[in-house]
């Protein structure tokens, strides 16, 4: 009978089970999530970090840039004001100085726009003979004229590249200006006229005159325009390009701090000295640097040349045994492949012949042995009593090795005719190594490498050749043509020192210790160098 109490308690049971068991699934799941929600923020975290750390680097490099500009337009602005610059017994700015504020305060210029708007104008004006004075005031005009008409006309180039059009219009070359709304025709009768009273009135020169009739033209063909940055500076447009000049002030500032804290000018100095100094040591030492890294080079790669020489017998006598080796065994593996049905077929034939061979070789090696062990036996008593003579021994000892032969011929007898019976094909010679090549390559070790030795001498004497020309000038006497006195130089270089010997290894060594220099040590082993190549070259197995 059912148990209705106990069925209900046991499903209870299992539903508590199973809700357990979902809640911990669900607790896992949101521990899981909260693992993976942890990771990627602190993944989010280090990727801001590394573009916010790139983003800093990058404003202070360009903030270390603007101040370098900005120093460098100061200093021209003080050069084409020097007479307008500094400030007034009260502390008042000097004129030149006010000007490129007002410049920034109403015209929405950074002050390094401004400076070198205003000293790129009055450069090429002061070149043209106007004052430092007058060539201010028409940069001044020119800037306020270019920043309005940058603003009415919405010119991509800005104040800064319309000052610079109408200051090139100045100078004559007048089609920039077309861009800003201007045509100037030089010829026309009425700027002809202008021109004129200018030099009348103000005693200017032509050119002076022309620059000062083109700038009033622009002022009179552009009535709409003044005054327009004025009027529509809070324009979204005009405020971009505000927004652009203040950022370069505030990395102009930025740059003074960064190159003040970090002593940025010293340390360029310093850098800069250092370069200088390594410039200089690597101009006066480099043909001996270049001298002792070929000597060196030669040298190990003599070295090397010498111990390959060694090696190579090794190797070949290797390559001789295993491509042998490899050949036997590829021949041994044809014929048992070709064989081997055969073989089966009649393996109890050719077994009972092996065995029979067997037997029969045990027999005659111990007969061997006791003829052996009889001849010589026999020989030694045969000497000592002189029963025998040693052409008697020799012919004992022939029989002895016919019967060895014998033996070792006919070892396989059985075997070679149950096989050759079966129809089982001969098995292939096998081949030896050819240890004469192996050997002659050994034999040939002294002269190989004494061949080396002879081209190691041969590349340092042209070492020390190049060596010696680059440092007395031969070179360059060689390629104008007076040669008639450079070998001589070398002569005397090289007699200096030619009855001592030494080693190129221990020459590079003193050299690096300033022990030596190059040209001492050419001189020191070319004694030497002459002996060596005299005796190599005597050796008839070398040729070239």
């Amino acid at each position: 009978m059912f148990d209705l109490g106990t069925v209900g308690a046991a499903l209870t049971l299992d539903d508590v089970d199973f809700t357990n068991k979902i809640n911990g699934a669900k607790t896992t799941a949101e521990g899981s999530f909260s693992g993976l929600t942890s990771m990627v923020k602190k993944m989010a975290m280090a990727a801001s970090g590394y573009f916010a750390f790139s983003k800093v680097k990058d404003f202070a490099m360009d903030a270390v840039s603007v101040y370098s500009d900005a120093m460098e337009a100061a200093q021209k602005f003080d050069v084409v004001f020097s007479s307008l610059s500094g400030t007034g017994p009260a502390g008042e700015l000097g004129k030149a100085a006010a000007a490129a504020k007002d410049m920034q305060e109403n015209y929405g210029m950074a002050e390094i726009t401004a400076k070198s708007t205003l000293s790129a104008t009055g450069d090429l004006l002061t070149g043209f003979g106007f004052t430092q004075e007058k060539a201010l005031e028409l940069s001044i005009q020119a800037a306020k004229l270019g920043a309005d008409l940058a603003s009415f006309s919405n010119y991509a180039g800005g104040a800064e590249g319309a000052t610079n059009a109408l200051t090139k219009g100045m100078l004559g070359e007048t089609e920039m200006m077309k861009q800003l709304g201007i045509v100037v025709r030089q010829n026309d009768p009425d700027f002809m006229k202008l021109v004129k009273s200018i030099m009348a009135t103000e005693g200017a020169t032509l050119n002076e005159a022309r620059a000062q009739a083109v700038l009033m033209t622009a002022i009179k063909q552009s009535p709409n325009a003044l005054g327009d940055y004025s009027r529509t500076s809070g324009s979204l447009s005009n405020q971009m390009k505000l927004t652009g000049e203040r950022m370069k002030d505030l990395k102009l500032r930025a740059g003074e701090f960064i190159v003040g804290l970090g002593g940025l000018g010293g340390l360029n100095v310093s850098i800069n000295d250092m370069l200088k100094k390594v410039t200089q040591v690597i101009a006066e030492n480099s043909l001996e640097w270049i001298y002792y890294i070929r000597t060196a080079a030669n040298s190990m790669l003599t070295g090397l040349s010498g111990a390959w020489q060694v090696l190579l017998p090794v190797f070949s006598a290797g390559s001789e045994v295993i491509g042998t080796g490899f050949r036997n065994i590829w021949e041994l593996g044809k014929w048992t492949f070709e064989n081997l049905g055969t073989i089966f077929s009649n393996f109890g034939d050719i077994i009972a012949a092996v065995w029979k061979d067997a037997v029969q070789n045990t027999k005659s090696f111990f007969s061997l042995i006791i003829e052996s062990a009889a001849t010589v036996g026999s020989s030694l008593w045969g000497l000592i009593t002189g029963k025998l003579s040693f052409d008697d021994v020799k012919e004992k000892f022939s029989g002895l090795a016919d019967s060895a032969i014998d033996m070792i011929a006919n070892s396989t007898k059985n075997t070679d005719r149950a096989m050759a019976k079966a129809g089982v094909t001969e098995m292939p010679e096998f081949e030896f190594p050819d240890f004469k090549k192996v050997i002659e390559g050994f034999g040939n070790i002294n002269e190989n490498i004494d061949k080396e030795n002879l081209k190691g001498l041969q590349r340092q004497m042209k070492i020390d050749e190049d060596y010696t020309k680059s440092k007395l000038g031969l070179n360059k006497e060689e390629e104008s043509g007076k040669t008639k006195a450079a070998p001589d130089k070398a002569k005397e270089e090289i007699e200096k020192g030619k009855d001592s010997t030494g080693s190129f290894s221990a020459a590079i060594i003193a050299a690096m210790f300033g022990q030596a220099k190059p040209e001492e040590e050419i001189a020191r082993n070319t004694k030497d160098m002459r002996l060596s190549l005299q005796r190599m070259e005597k050796k008839p197995a070398i040729t070239f």
